[in-house]
């Protein structure tokens, strides 16, 4: 095997991953749909320290963010999420509350739109009287006025208030996202009996929606200075708004498509989370798969629950994840276990490993590498893994890889694993029984090599101090978890030396 000779490294900082807050700089957008003469102060970016939703470890998706989520089990089906759009009654199969979304005062002008007159239109999730969206002056602040039939407490005239409105990036563009909350007096008259919501249901407060588990994990920006009060946007309360479609009372999972109605889907459920997957009720057809929007939005929620037959979920709020889909096209996390392959209807075509262990019983095709390419031929909607890899074992031995032992090992795991694997030094001995001084001459002729090849299983550090320190303080992903093909591509593009 011939020796590779390593040059001394140099530190640059590396032009193929960007993560945290340079990256989230990147998605700031501004506000849209308003009118001309909207000015607005935007408060500097407040973001938590790097974490999984946000510190990406390479530009995996069509706007670069990453393969990793936090799913759900929760739908979104809660006692206030429909109304309709022209003013008339939507009835709630379920309790028998009858439900009339009557008028919008906005909040600028004061003036009241009555929607039996001027129906409530939704465009791309911008609120819009006919086709002329409502700017944010209009939005926020403003009043959602409501009657509701209670079969217990009779009729409530009730009002609730836009405390907030946001937009974000999503892999399917602008995302309105809004905060909308009930006079809290009206809300205890509304829901004041406790046996109409059980623990944990979005209807205990007076919030549209309760906190989502992912707040703060994406990045957005929220309009504060405007004519008709501050902005008082929190992500934790988001609600995305769909047009006619709603949740189908008696298929649990399943939605479908209902004339002049509009559903307030909370970013803490899986139909508004859906939206921030980038597969909101508007998404464009997939040409490939030939899906509408609607179709993936279906797809995407059994998805996101873990619904690996459609309807009941087999998942926690707050699991993390990764996925890739029509949006992503690599894992930020390749090595990790393969969880799903999802079909085009939203069906698990085969599950080898769960979100959550032993939850899913039934009989099912384990999947294997005749499946992982479906997704990208457009045969499937989407490729599930486990959020990360299966930590790498520790060293077997305590001494410098350059020093004999009548123990096994020595103390970097890449120089093991290189010297004892059959395709680097075939030395099983090394680890087996003794590092002596055959291990030691190994180890100091093929150190170069081994950072030049990537490992599999995943291992991190290449077992050389220099290309490691060179490599990973670009790029830690390489000494962390593991040495992959980007790592040694990174050897030679950060001139931490020369790979043949």
């Amino acid at each position: 095997m011939m020796k590779t000779t390593l040059s001394q490294c140099s530190k640059i900082p590396s032009p193929i991953r960007l993560c945290g807050l340079a990256l989230l700089s990147a998605f700031l957008i501004a506000p849209v749909g308003c009118d001309e003469d909207d000015t607005y102060e935007l408060d500097d970016i407040e973001l938590d320290e790097a974490d999984d939703e946000v510190a990406f470890r390479g530009f995996t998706s069509s706007r670069g963010f990453g393969s990793r989520r936090l799913n759900t089990a929760r739908l979104g089906d809660y006692l206030t999420a429909d109304a309709k759009r022209d003013g008339d009654m939507h009835p709630d199969p379920t309790t028998g509350m009858r439900t009339y979304l009557r008028a919008i005062k906005l909040a600028d002008t004061g003036e009241t739109v009555d929607f039996m007159q001027h129906p409530l239109n939704i465009d791309d999730g911008w609120m819009a009287i006919g086709q002329e969206r409502l700017s944010t002056k209009n939005i926020i602040g403003a009043t959602l006025v409501y009657r509701f039939i209670h079969p217990i407490s009779g009729q409530l005239d009730i009002n609730a208030t836009i405390t907030g409105f946001a937009t974000m990036q999503t892999d399917a563009g602008e995302l309105p996202m809004y905060n909308i909350k009930w006079n809290q007096a009206d809300w205890e008259a509304l829901m004041g009996d406790p046996n109409w919501f059980g623990e944990g249901s979005p209807d205990k407060g007076p919030e549209l929606c309760d906190t989502a588990i992912d707040a703060k994990k994406w990045p957005f920006k929220a309009f504060t200075e405007h004519d008709g009060g501050p902005n008082y946007f929190k992500f934790d309360h988001a609600v995305v708004l769909y047009k006619d479609i709603t949740l189908d009372p008696d298929n649990e999972g399943l939605i479908y498509k209902l004339d002049k109605h509009v559903h307030f889907a909370c970013a803490s459920a899986a139909t508004g989370k859906s939206a921030l997957w980038g597969f909101p009720a508007w998404i464009s057809d997939d040409q490939i798969r030939n899906m509408t929007g609607h179709q993936q939005l279906q797809a995407n929620i059994h998805v996101i629950r873990a619904a690996y037959t459609a309807s009941e979920s087999y998942t926690a709020d707050g699991t993390p994840m990764q996925v890739v889909n029509r949006h992503v096209n690599t894992f930020d996390e390749p090595n990790a276990p393969t969880e799903a392959v999802w079909d085009k209807d939203g069906h698990a075509i085969c599950v080898s490993s769960q979100r959550v262990a032993n939850s899913y019983q039934d009989n099912v095709v384990a999947c294997d590498a005749s499946h992982e390419g479906l997704v990208a031929s457009g045969k499937a909607f989407a490729w599930t893994k486990l959020e990360d890899a299966p930590q790498p074992p520790a060293p077997l031995g305590n001494q410098p890889c350059s020093q004999t032992s009548n123990s096994p090992g020595c103390n970097d795991i890449g120089i093991e694993t290189y010297i004892c694997s059959q395709s680097g030094g075939n030395d099983p001995y090394c680890c087996n029984t003794a590092w002596d001084g055959i291990c030691v001459n190994a180890a100091n002729q093929n150190l170069g090599q081994a950072a030049c090849t990537a490992h599999n299983p995943a291992v991190p550090g290449c077992g050389h101090d220099a290309v490691e320190q060179c490599v990973c303080d670009a790029d830690p992903y390489c000494c962390n978890t593991n040495w992959d093909g980007l790592c040694v591509n990174q050897v030679t593009s950060l001139n931490c030396g020369v790979c043949p």
